[in-house]
């Protein structure tokens, strides 16, 4: 599917794999706040047509693991088990992504179905980004861009702010520049 692929393999899908929840592997941990696509293919229980998806999500934790653990002792023990848990080899990046959007034939839906294991696992592209972020209407201002991704623009409809709003962030963060805007 190629919307939803990116020049930048991140990694692939782990042993975790839930339609909103997903583990990814890699050669070094991913950015907390990495925006990640996942496409893959399914086969509706229904109607036993082929699906397109893209599964769009967001690097919520991560970590570097070791290959095999092992002890301290076994380590100064064998010259060799340590040279080996030296090498790139022996670590990886574990993260997890929380999924909040499946893009079937360019529709936006909730998503429903896990990807597979061992699911290729890119960047997300802009243009995806902008299909979820950036919809501009009459209504709508814009609030800003996505972090560490200047060129997404991120808009906001006025009506949809008529009832409640909450806005959170750490100090610093502009939760008082938003409200200022949006006043």
């Amino acid at each position: 599917m190629q919307l939803c692929q990116s020049n930048v393999l991140l990694g692939k899908v782990g042993n975790t794999s839930k339609p909103t929840f997903v583990e990814v592997v890699s050669k070094r941990p991913l950015p907390l706040g990495t925006y990640v696509s996942i496409p893959f293919n399914s086969v509706d229980p229904v109607s036993g047509e082929n699906m397109d998806h893209c599964l769009i999500g967001v690097v919520s934790s991560t970590s570097y693991r070791r290959s095999v653990p092992v002890s301290g002792v076994a380590t100064l023990e064998s010259g060799e088990l340590y040279t080996e848990f030296e090498q790139d080899l022996a670590q990886y990046g574990s993260a997890y992504v929380r999924i909040f959007a499946d893009i079937v034939e360019k529709h936006i839906a909730v998503p429903r179905f896990p990807p597979p294991p061992n699911t290729y696992v890119y960047l997300a592209p802009s243009t995806v980004l902008s299909m979820l972020f950036s919809k501009r209407g009459d209504d709508a201002i814009r609030i800003g861009h996505l972090v560490g991704r200047p060129e997404v623009s991120v808009y906001v409809s006025i009506n949809a702010l008529v009832k409640h709003l909450f806005i959170t962030g750490t100090t610093g963060s502009g939760k008082s520049n938003t409200v200022a805007i949006l006043a």
